[in-house]
């Protein structure tokens, strides 16, 4: 008698309603009443594979998921979807707001920073209609500040999770160029952007001319495609079938691609089949620093990110199929130059895309540049001073292609600030996270490949850290030589047998580089070790 009415008052219990799931994804590409702005080609494409790995990997329904593409990106048609979606959605569901196409920002002459985050940008929709009138201009426009942020708000209010995933720059002011690909910012506001009244429209404080502070959510998540020195990119159809392969060979903003393929199982860097906002950010990074952008995440300090975004349902992501040689191309012909690389070892010779490093003729010396045209060095080299860059180039290369299939943990990398180029005497601050106790390891190789033992540093470094644990690692400042440098984590679940021999170490010679590189590789292919890396461009002023 018991056990039935126990089933009789489980059965009169009031049902538990599921957390819904809904996704706004917008493709802004064609803009006929701004004729000047150029299509893109990535957009559209964009828009119809996020819907379609969402209706397969974050298991939402059809219905829940607007998609407003070319005129039905319009202003109106956006602000009216997003003010839908906030209404039906209700606590502890989940929203996810996407935007693939142009953005803009307000410049001040001496504020390179201006327009990181969200509350000070704008996406341009499809109706937008050029005008020589700033006001006209911000009136026509989406700016984060005034029309996204009263919307933002009230999901907040009803404690809905939302992700704000947005596939367009926001600052114009890059400090690398990919020739082959089309950048995703457009400046529309003229000589006009740093106007005070121009900045108070943005959010922005026309006396001090910062950027806002991180907007004060517990519940929203923000990714932005790129750093404040870089654009995002469209890679266009030629590319994605040849060159740039994406995720279905069609055209693609740079960032929607990796996020693609992240959703398909490899961002899921611990193989544990769930992929946390963190994780997602950090294979992101990786991925996209390649293409010359360094994607964002807000917040960065918080138990938010650290959240489950979704459950991989795809094959967990194996270990990419890296060349272990560096490949180099000499783009401007010299026979006296080839015969000298091909005797080294570790390197080899390309004619094209894909490749690690260029070789390009300047004047009497060389240039040599990363793939996403940024240079790797600052100033022109010798042929000789060339050659030792590229053998040394080979050695790092080797580094940080060190694979680990079975990694079973993650180690989370924070920079504060955290804007992938930094100008002379900036300074950035390098925290770290394992998901398990973990032995670190942290390398630098600066613009000119020499090997640095960033951490452990101290005697007190020298110690086991705690799963969750976060911890500054180092204080970083953008000296010379400038350049691309590349910051290489290693964490080991159990004491690494040579930890205690690099104490005292700062700088390593090319014999203990080749030591330590050995010793990373062995037993590569054994669980409880994890490895990560970050870039960054440091300028001269």
């Amino acid at each position: 008698m018991t056990r039935l009415v126990a089933i009789v008052f489980l059965i009169l219990l009031p049902q538990i309603a599921h957390a819904e799931r809904y996704a706004l994804l917008v493709g802004a590409a064609h803009f006929p009443n701004a004729p000047s702005i150029p299509s893109l080609d990535g957009p559209a494409n964009d828009v119809e594979a996020l819907r379609a790995e969402l209706l397969r990997a974050w298991k939402t329904s059809p219905d829940r998921i607007s998609v407003l593409v070319d005129r039905a990106a319009s202003r109106d048609g956006i602000l009216a979807a997003l003010d839908a979606t906030a209404a039906k959605a209700v606590s502890g569901d989940e929203v996810l707001l996407y935007y693939s196409g142009y953005g803009t920002s307000p410049q001040a002459p001496n504020n390179p920073s201006l327009g990181l985050n969200i509350v000070t940008g704008a996406i341009v929709p499809a109706d937008f209609r050029e005008s020589t009138n700033t006001q006209e201009t911000l009136s026509r426009l989406i700016v984060g500040f005034r029309d996204l942020r009263p919307r933002l708000d009230t999901l907040e209010q009803k404690k809905v999770r939302v992700l704000i995933a947005f596939d367009t720059s926001y600052s114009g002011q890059s400090a690398k160029s990919i020739a082959w690909l089309r950048p995703r910012n457009i400046n529309l506001l003229g000589d006009a952007a740093a106007s005070p009244e121009t900045l108070s429209a943005f959010g922005a404080d026309p006396r001090q001319g910062n950027p806002l502070e991180q907007l004060p959510y517990r519940n929203i998540v923000y990714i932005a495609a790129s750093a404040r020195h870089e654009f995002a990119w469209d890679i266009p159809s030629m590319e994605a079938r040849t060159t740039r392969p994406t995720v279905d060979g069609k055209a693609h903003g740079a960032f929607t691609n990796a996020l693609l393929r992240g959703m398909q199982g490899a961002a899921d860097t611990d193989h544990d089949r769930n992929i946390s906002y963190t994780e997602l950010h950090g294979f992101l990074v990786n991925q996209l620093q390649r293409e010359g952008q360094t994607p964002q995440l807000q917040p960065q300090s918080d138990d938010l990110v650290r959240q489950a975004f979704l459950t991989s349902s795809a094959q967990a992501a194996g270990t990419p199929n890296v060349s272990r040689r560096l490949r180099v191309l000499l783009s401007t012909p010299n026979p006296a130059m080839t015969e000298r690389l091909l005797l080294l070892a570790r390197a080899e010779l390309v004619t094209g895309k894909p490749y690690d490093l260029e070789i390009r003729a300047e004047g009497n010396g060389y240039r040599v540049l990363h793939p996403s045209g940024a240079a790797i060095t600052a100033k022109t080299l010798s042929a000789a001073e060339t050659l030792l860059l590229v053998e040394k180039r080979a050695t790092s290369n080797s580094f940080v292609n060190v694979a680990y299939p079975m990694q079973d943990f993650n180690i989370a990398v924070t920079l504060d600030p955290d804007q992938g180029a930094y100008y002379e005497r900036e300074q950035t601050k390098l925290q770290l996270q394992p998901s398990k106790d973990a032995w670190i390891l942290v390398f630098d190789f600066d613009s000119e490949s020499n090997l640095y033992l960033v951490y452990p540093h101290d005697p007190a470094d020298f110690r086991k850290i705690n799963a969750g644990e976060t911890f500054t690692a180092a204080y970083l400042a953008s000296t010379m030589p400038f350049g691309l440098e590349i910051l290489q984590v290693f964490a080991f679940t159990q004491k690494p047998e040579y930890y205690d021999q690099l104490k005292g170490l700062l700088r390593l010679t090319d014999t203990q580089a080749l030591v330590l590189l050995e010793q990373f590789e062995k037993d590569a292919s054994k669980p409880g070790r994890s490895q990560t890396q970050r870039m960054i461009y440091t300028l001269p002023r």
